[in-house]
């Protein structure tokens, strides 16, 4: 009797352990709940492989750039259950180091294999998924509730995952849309998994439903790639028109960025030299509002300018609003205030920049923070405190640096006027552009506001972007190299070369245009676009034809 006494607490106990284990898994977005629990907690995994997961999911998550929700923690375990996972109570993103293995078997896919993977567990968070749950949860038997449990929710948020994951994946850099299906016949094979799980959609239908979203994203992929064209080819305006179709569906800081961005530098082709004489590090992130106004903008210069001022100002404002810890957009924002002669102001967030910069280690923003001081300084007359704020940004902006002292001493940099002469027309394989032109036949296509088309060519080795404008009166168009292209530009650039090597063979760049991670050389008379890494070395190019 008394042996059974003590044993009751023990089992009571162990009843609302399991309770607890209970409700806290109702709690978890995971990719699959594959069923195999354990008594004990699955192992931590530390080490190389979550250094590069945390890479990754750092890109992803700053790409993301939403404040108003705690950031999660990022967590990985040897557990064999649920590949991935999302757990809004301990605010927690977790992946399973056999899910991170089967990522890596994917080769040079790996990396955005894994970044598909983490972006669709934050896309649940930061989507608030779990409030539907958590609503039917605690409201059984009320009408609303009952119709949002009548809808078939895995489905639902799934596909959202999928499609608002895919696309902060590609802000963020990583193109890994197309790998999903492949990516779910691999998992559930290595899991084990049969076809058929309880509360999510099966196999068939899930990569089903990943085929249908990969096509959508590719769409949009499309347009930010040629909205980022359009932009370095000196087209800001009907850029701005595609980064506002991007934000109809999707709002992160890298966009709102990149459309301020275009709206200050078409602000700029409006500003005589004279009032700016020197070189703004304005930023695009290579690496994610104009109602109707991107095509239908007044013929008065000043009106011009008032309203790419005020464009300007909101997309910036916006990216600044969805992160304080990036310090690139308040950067750009401070250029503004500078085109504004708004100078107290433009020099308080120069120096925010530069804080932010610091705190959050992003060397670059740095030193063109304090390039734009140096600016400042110059733009009021004091050429001492300009040498040295520019001396200081040599070691992050080197070019900027060199080139804005030069222009203080009054010395501009000699640029030679050789560029290498054209031999033949620029080609990537066996595509002539102007061909092309003559009998457009794309994949897909889209159309944007205002009488806009964008449309989409993938190729072995290359794809191309078109843009069709006023019944195609005004176009453009770029094919890009794809990754590992195996060829050589007209004059025997090749992917690997150093920036040193390129600009031997083709001379002295039209245009040095900053990017986030490198630079890219622009050249007119080849129409050609090279970019290089944040080691000098050429990764990809574009060429392209443009009547606009």
């Amino acid at each position: 009797m008394n042996h059974s006494n003590r044993e009751l607490p023990i089992i009571v106990i162990i009843l609302l352990l399991l309770a607890n284990v209970s409700s806290a898994q109702e709690t978890i977005f995971a990719y699959v709940d594959g069923g195999e629990s354990s008594r004990f907690a699955p192992e931590p995994v530390t080490g190389y492989k979550l250094e590069v997961t945390k890479r990754i999911y750092e890109d992803l998550v700053r790409a993301r750039g939403d404040m108003q929700k705690k950031k999660p923690t990022l967590f990985m375990n040897k557990g064999r259950r649920y590949i991935a996972w999302m757990n809004p109570e301990k605010v927690q993103i977790g992946v399973e180091e056999k899910a991170y293995d089967i990522c890596r078997s994917f080769g040079k896919d790996s990396l955005n294999a894994l970044a598909m993977l983490l972006s669709h567990e934050l896309t649940h968070y930061y989507e608030s998924h779990d409030w539907s749950r958590h609503f039917i949860n605690a409201n059984e038997g009320l009408e609303a509730s009952e119709k949002i449990g009548a809808l078939d929710e895995g489905i639902k948020l799934e596909t959202q995952a999928d499609y608002l994951g895919g696309i902060l994946a590609i802000s963020a850099g990583y193109d890994g849309y197309g790998l999903m299906p492949e990516f779910l016949k691999e998992t559930y094979a290595r899991y084990g998994l049969p076809d058929e799980l309880p509360g999510y959609p099966s196999l068939q239908e899930r990569i089903r439903l990943s085929d249908n979203t990969a096509k959508e994203l590719k769409i949009l992929h499309g347009v930010y790639k040629t909205a980022n064209f359009l932009t370095l080819i000196n087209a800001y305006e009907p850029a701005i028109a595609y980064y506002e179709h991007i934000l109809t569906k999707y709002q992160s800081t890298e966009v709102y960025n990149n459309a301020g961005v275009s709206a200050a530098l078409a602000l700029l082709d409006l500003i005589e030299p004279e009032e700016m004489p020197y070189v703004l590090p304005l930023e695009l992130d290579q690496s994610s509002r104009l109602d109707e106004l991107a095509t239908r903008l007044p013929k008065d210069v000043e009106e011009r300018k008032s309203l790419l001022l005020e464009k300007s100002r909101q997309f910036l404002a916006n990216a600044i609003g969805l992160s304080k810890k990036e310090a690139t957009p308040m950067l750009n924002m401070a250029i503004l205030a500078m085109l504004e002669d708004e100078w107290d102001e433009s020099e308080y967030l120069a120096r925010k920049a530069i804080k932010t910069a610091k705190k959050y280690q992003q060397p670059k923003a740095e030193g063109d923070a304090l390039i734009v001081l140096g600016i400042l300084a110059a733009l009021q007359g004091d050429k001492s405190e300009a040498k040295d704020f520019f001396q200081q940004g040599q070691k992050q902006s080197p070019d900027l640096a060199r080139r804005n002292l030069a222009l203080l001493s009054n010395t501009p940099e000699k640029t030679s006027s050789r560029q290498a002469p054209a031999k033949g027309v620029e080609k990537i394989g066996s595509i002539y552009l102007d061909d092309f032109l003559a009998d457009p036949q794309v994949d897909q296509s889209v159309e944007l506001s205002g009488n806009v088309f964008n449309g989409q060519k993938t190729y072995a080795s290359s794809t191309v972007e078109l843009h069709f404008a006023d019944d195609g009166d005004k176009y453009a168009i770029f094919q890009e190299t794809s990754a590992d292209y195996a060829g050589q530009s007209q004059l025997g650039a090749r992917e690997g070369d150093s920036r040193e090597k390129v600009e031997n063979l083709y001379g002295p760049a039209s245009k040095t245009i900053n990017l986030r991670h490198g630079i890219c050389l622009r050249y007119d008379n080849a129409n050609i676009l090279f970019f290089f890494n944040a080691n000098d070395q050429l990764d990809r190019w574009v060429i392209y034809n443009a009547e606009l």
